[in-house]
């Protein structure tokens, strides 16, 4: 089927280019095809329908005036559907910009030629919930050498809230002075804009020093260099009403009627009947490109990135997305600030990212209003801003992008930008997870695994991990083999734990890295191999994992799968120290203590055993007891010691057990109790604890303790 160049209806013909309302002897009998959608044309007709398409309250007058225009400019039906699709857009945009009432003070004061003259306007904020910053810009056509009017808001207007906003103006004539042509620019708290034109207004300049000649022969109260009053209602009533609005003070508003300014953004001349290109025909697109054809500029910008039908070139790429960007493709310019965040083809720049992906957002673009909202939320390129991140994700979600919407979910559950809602991240987390988005589905598994925003459902949490992990989504193909590995939601299978951990970690996963490692290291659903583990921790613990570092550190202190080495174990355990892992910090500890692969230090090992205690861990605190109660890198204190076994004792710490028991049977940092001794004896014994075997026998054989 084509499409009527002129009204747009379909037609089975393949070699009719109008349909018989519009042809071949009614509205488009003239059409030659090099005659329609003429470049200059184009751009004519754009000035005219958007400023006839923003001031008319009916689409039937719009629909009526472009179907004349495009008759006698000769524009094309689909590039007229573009001009008007981006049309509706800026004035979606705009909607809430354009939500409030300006008025003129009509009470002028100073109004003399040759002098200040201070104009005072009025700005309420209509809305209820933005915030605004107002600019007024106007140019005197009678002045060539300044701007002479400018002025602007401090700070944001609130809602439901009104600012005075003016400033002074020197005018060189007398007489009545028309303002025409004053700007008034709208920015709200996301950095959103739009430029509005107040209409016509007039008063009256008067002559100063016959001003002052009048106050002096009349011998009133006004001096030299008091300040007159003009009223441009007034201007024609009689002398004695002219005098009464002179005495007062009190401001007449008027309000001025405001018109969007559109901006004019360049329309490429849309395809028609003789521009047709297929897609899927590199042939046909690039003749279409070459013809100037924007769509098609930006398909062959594709077709050259994904090397389809065509030598992949980065460099070409850039070509044609820049063609069809700079001709205002909205996809193009997406598809160009991609290249320029990913440095492809091009020298790698957020800068340049950030502008092409506004120009794109700005025209409704789903996609770049995503990679917009990911450039604030990173700061790059760009401040950074979670709330300019919300509201670009917000965009594109709400027109479907299930990217935008995964990261609107993101933020919601972090609460940037947004007050913080587990309710809202799942809302938008299911809406993306639906359309297949990976990251999505992972996220929606995370939130049921943890009941977060739903109820908590490991069997939930396994089917969208799943469907992650399926779809190669590396963190959740890491979560699936989590769930395999402790059972949860599914059958236990440590086979399926490493099948997916691999998986994840053939990706670069950092954390199923040290997984895979610790399933190697310990013979669980693979065969045991500590090489294998060696392997697979040195990778996570390159790209900075900390529990990998810690675990590679173990296997350099034990000679496990690699040469024994003390001061590698050193480096690895104090790698993984400084990221506040506990156990490497318990282990460097350990290490500074016995003087192994660095130089011994009490005092050291007491700095890394109390960072590892405080964050509870249960070896770390009874090593800390045991340096308190023997004095070592710290001054001796039983009391210090009792506090330290106790907390590991309460944790389970079999040996903190045992030293607690002792305490209380010696009276040692603690009132002395047969009764807590064996308690804490028989505890640690039944864990297996040697010492406490011992000393339990000793305590049931003397028949004075506790039992």
């Amino acid at each position: 089927m084509f499409k009527c160049v002129l009204c747009g209806l379909e037609n089975p013909s393949e070699s009719a280019r109008f349909c018989t309302e519009c042809g071949p002897d009614a509205a488009a009998k003239d059409w030659a095809p090099g005659d329609i959608d003429q470049p200059l044309k184009v751009t004519q007709y754009v000035s005219m329908l958007s400023e006839l398409y923003f001031d008319s309250q009916s689409e039937a007058e719009v629909e009526k005036f472009s179907l004349r225009a495009r008759q006698r400019l000769k524009i094309s039906y689909d590039t007229h559907s573009s001009v008007l699709g981006q049309l509706v857009a800026q004035k979606k945009a705009i909607a809430h910009l354009a939500n409030f009432r300006f008025e003129f003070n009509q009470n002028v004061t100073d109004a003399y030629a040759g002098h200040d003259t201070f104009l005072s306007f009025r700005y309420t904020n209509q809305s209820d919930d933005d915030l605004f910053k107002v600019d007024l810009v106007w140019d005197d056509p009678e002045t060539t050498d300044r701007i002479d009017l400018k002025a602007q808001t401090k700070s944001f207007v609130k809602p439901q809230s009104a600012v005075t906003i003016g400033g002074a103006v020197i005018f060189e004539r007398i007489g009545i002075k028309e303002i025409s042509d004053l700007q008034i620019t709208i920015t709200d708290q996301f950095g959103e804009s739009a430029i509005f034109r107040a209409e016509s207004f007039s008063f009256k300049i008067g002559d100063h020093e016959q001003r002052v000649t009048q106050n002096i022969s009349t011998h009133n109260q006004i001096s030299i260099e008091g300040r007159g009053v003009v009223d441009a209602s007034g201007l024609g009533a009689d002398k004695a009403s002219i005098r009464k609005d002179e005495d007062s003070n009190q401001p007449h508003w008027k309000e001025l009627r405001c018109s969007y300014v559109p901006k004019q953004q360049p329309v490429a001349p849309a395809t028609s009947f003789n521009e047709k290109f297929d897609e899927d025909d590199p042939v046909s697109v690039r003749k279409a490109a070459e013809n100037g054809i924007a769509d098609a500029q930006n398909t062959l910008g594709d077709l050259y990135l994904n090397g389809q039908g065509v030598a992949p070139s980065d460099e070409q790429a850039v070509y044609w997305y820049r063609k069809g960007a700079e001709q205002g493709n909205a996809a193009a310019q997406n598809g160009l600030g991609f290249m320029y965040r990913k440095g492809r083809g091009v020298a790698q720049s957020d800068e340049q990212a950030v502008h092409w992906f506004q120009k794109a957002a700005a025209q409704g673009d789903a996609t770049a209003q995503n990679n917009l909202g990911l450039m604030y939320r990173k700061g790059r390129g760009v401040a950074q801003s979670d709330q300019q991140a919300v509201h670009w994700y917000r965009k594109g979600a709400e027109q479907g992008n299930a990217a935008a919407q995964n990261g609107l979910g993101f933020m919601y559950t972090n609460g940037r930008g947004v007050a913080q809602s587990d309710e809202q991240a799942v809302h938008w987390y299911q809406k993306a997870a639906k359309q297949g988005n990976a990251a999505a589905q992972n996220d929606l598994g995370f939130m049921y695994a943890n009941g977060r925003g739903v109820a908590q459902s490991d069997e939930q949490a396994v089917h969208w991990y799943q469907k992650a992990a399926e779809q190669g989504n590396a963190a959740a193909q890491n979560d699936l083999g989590f769930m395999y590995l402790n059972g949860l939601g599914v059958a236990q299978i440590d086979e399926q734990a490493v099948h997916w951990y691999r998986k994840a970690a053939e990706q670069g996963n950092a954390v199923a890295q040290n997984s895979l490692a610790f399933m190697y290291a310990y013979g669980r659903g693979v065969a045991q191999s500590d090489e294998q583990a060696v392997h697979w921790y040195r990778k996570a613990a390159e790209q900075g994992d900390a529990d990998a570092q810690n675990g590679l550190g173990f296997m350099y202190a034990n000679g496990r799968g690699v040469a024994q080495s003390d001061e590698q174990a050193v480096h690895w355990y104090r790698k993984a120290a400084e990221q506040g892992n506990a156990v490497a910090q318990n282990s460097l500890a350990f290490m500074y203590a016995y003087g192994r692969g660095v130089a011994q230090s009490d005092e050291q090992a007491v700095h890394w055993y109390r960072k590892a205690a405080e964050q509870g861990d249960a070896d770390a605190q009874n090593d800390l007891g045991f340096m308190y109660a023997n004095g070592r890198g710290v001054a001796q204190s039983d009391e210090q010691a009792v506090h330290w076994y106790q907390k590991a004792a309460e944790q389970g710490n079999a040996a903190a057990q045992n030293d607690l028991g002792f305490m209380y049977l010696n009276g040692l940092g603690v009132a002395q109790s047969d009764e807590q001794a064996v308690h804490w004896y028989r505890k640690a014994a039944e864990q297996g604890n040697i010492f406490a075997i011992e000393s339990l026998k000793g305590c049931l054989n003397d028949s004075n303790a506790g039992v």
